[in-house]
């Protein structure tokens, strides 16, 4: 539907929402109605504006409340339908992704697993991340670096001191960002204090969660760019 007929539609539906509250007046079998203190207010003393405010809210609310269980109800059967695609992938090919394991629990695939159908358009995405956070020994780490830079000040190239002090850096919350410290990891500097805080920063790791995205994607062609398919109300 366009715009300008949705425009018009929406504009009826008002019209008639006050022609009803005109009706709801009327009726004195009506009951009264608790505003934001919790009064109870006669429906013939509230204004037709805000009666008709209410009757919007309360619609599109109810309906946004139906859509997320709807989406909730379609994100748990997608995944059961990948969990199941993939176990009977595993029986037939005699991969080890997602099978049971000897104690009977099902070993969790990392990174991505992409789904798409055999005419190359249509694309099922499914990511799941760690959540990690650092125990005692990453203080263990701090201190070696901080060491080093103070020991070894004219010797360390000025970016990774920028880097070190930016990955210790706490925010507002009281938390360190956890990529930048992981991202340290990255730079190889032959240095036995180096190399010993990054074996420090690689015991903190902890795993304590992990989180699952799905994404769905089309194109027109297999030659196309992937578009995403927008579950989110922000982005359509």
């Amino acid at each position: 539907m366009h715009a300008k007929d949705l425009i018009k539609n929406s504009v009826q539906k008002i019209k008639d929402l006050y022609e009803h509250i005109a009706e709801i007046k009327q009726d004195p079998a009506v009951p009264m109605m608790k505003d934001s203190k919790g009064r109870h207010c006669p429906v013939d003393i509230i204004k037709d504006i805000d009666l008709a405010r209410d009757r919007l809210v309360n619609n599109r609310n109810t309906r946004a409340q139906e859509l997320s269980q709807l989406i909730e109800a379609f994100k748990a059967e997608t995944f059961a339908d990948i969990d199941a695609f993939i176990e009977v992938s595993n029986s037939e090919h005699a991969a080890k992704i997602g099978v049971a394991s000897e104690n009977g629990k099902r070993k969790a695939w990392k990174g991505n697993i992409q789904l798409i159908n055999y005419a190359g358009t249509e694309k099922v995405s499914l990511k799941i991340n760690d959540k990690i956070a650092f125990n005692e020994k990453l203080n263990n780490a701090m201190e070696k670096l901080q060491d080093l830079i103070k020991a070894h000040s004219s010797d360390i190239d000025e970016i990774i001191k920028v880097l070190i002090n930016e990955a210790f850096r706490v925010d507002k919350t009281g938390f360190i960002d956890t990529q930048k410290v992981l991202e340290l990891r990255r730079y190889k500097i032959d240095h036995p204090v180096w190399k010993s805080a990054m074996d420090d920063i690689a015991e903190s790791i902890q795993i304590v969660g992990s989180k699952s995205y799905l994404q769905f994607f089309h194109r027109e062609t297999p030659e196309a760019e992937w578009q995403g398919i927008a579950l989110d109300i922000a982005r359509l």
